[in-house]
């Protein structure tokens, strides 16, 4: 199934966690799109811990995932700490650009 996952991930990320975050992707499926969009602000700070994130590194993908799997990974990018919000959503065929 093709799924899309847009990832919030903390500002100051360096590229070895963000490519971390992208292996942990491919350990679950195949990546058929990546977008880095950059650091944004966010609309509203998100507070985890003591901490409060103002701006966040926006990541879009496309992954074809077998099924079962979107709760694995949903579970490991859970426990991530460069991961502030995440959300994994199944594609309609409709829409598809395939």
């Amino acid at each position: 199934m093709i799924y899309e996952l847009t990832i919030i991930a903390k500002e100051n990320n360096t590229a070895e966690e963000l490519a971390d975050i992208k292996s942990t992707i491919e350990k679950w499926g195949a990546i058929h799109t990546a977008e880095d969009d950059g650091v944004k602000q966010l609309a509203y700070p998100i507070g985890i811990g003591n901490m409060s994130h103002n701006y966040g590194h926006y990541l879009f993908y496309t992954v074809d995932i077998n099924e079962g799997d979107p709760q694995k990974l949903s579970g490991e990018l859970n426990i991530k700490d460069s991961v502030l919000r995440y959300l994994l959503v199944k594609q309609d065929p409709k829409f598809s650009k395939r």
